[in-house]
């Protein structure tokens, strides 16, 4: 299964991406970087997909709200990558995530895999020993930091972003509530195989520590 790593040009997301790229290694994982959009416009970033945006950015490159537009148009792009290349199944990990855990399983064809939670200090957690996780379905989690996908599921989230000219965010219209999840389903991995480890942020001025109710497996294992 393929692994995009997604990092922009910052230095401090470069250094995050190592740690996550570190992590893949571990558990033999097929990696690659993919280069976030940086440094213009949301709405140009989503003209370059071919989105038919309906309004054009209206702040400043480097405000939080256009990098947030950035990141929401990265991630449409590695959907865009996994359709052109017909890539069927692909993990996605934003530079602050790290695998804590083998993930070789199937993916549901109209689902989205949330693969863990967000933690300041990932020693916290401690991961079971056993190698299988099953996946449960949850209403919906807090960041993009890392999931998996299907190519039709991919296929789904960027056909809905060129029906309305916009994706909105990924992490409030999609990770979370499913306003723009055009249908598919939420799920998580059960034990969780991965971490958001929360560490100062490329985007806000306050990195985002938001998690909603964990699985009781998670809370088992959490000290």
């Amino acid at each position: 299964m393929k692994t995009f790593i997604l990092r922009h040009d910052d230095k401090l997301s470069h250094e995050y991406a190592q740690y996550a790229a570190d992590s893949c290694d571990k558990f033999n994982m097929q990696w690659e970087y993919f280069e976030g959009f940086s440094n213009i416009l949301g709405s140009d970033a989503l003209k370059s997909l071919g989105i038919p945006i309906k309004k054009q950015t209206q702040v400043a490159i480097q405000t939080t709200k256009n990098k947030g537009q950035l990141c929401t148009a990265s991630h449409a792009a590695i959907w865009k990558k996994m359709i052109d290349e017909k890539i069927y199944e692909a993990v996605i990990l934003e530079h602050d995530a790290i695998m804590i855990k083998e993930y070789d399983m199937l993916i549901p064809k109209h689902a989205i895999i949330a693969l863990g939670y967000k933690l300041k200090d990932p020693t916290r957690y401690t991961s079971p020993a056993e190698k299988t996780c099953t996946i449960r379905k949850i209403s919906g989690i807090h960041g993009s930091h890392a999931y998996a996908l299907s190519l039709v599921a991919a296929t789904r989230l960027f056909e809905g972003g060129m029906q309305r000219g916009s994706f909105g965010c990924i992490d409030s219209h999609i990770m979370q509530n499913g306003k723009y999840r055009n249908g598919l389903e939420m799920m998580i991995t059960d034990p969780i195989v991965a971490l958001g480890w929360v560490r100062e942020s490329t985007i806000q001025s306050q990195a985002s520590k938001t998690n909603p109710n964990f699985i009781q497996s998670f809370k088992d294992n959490l000290s």
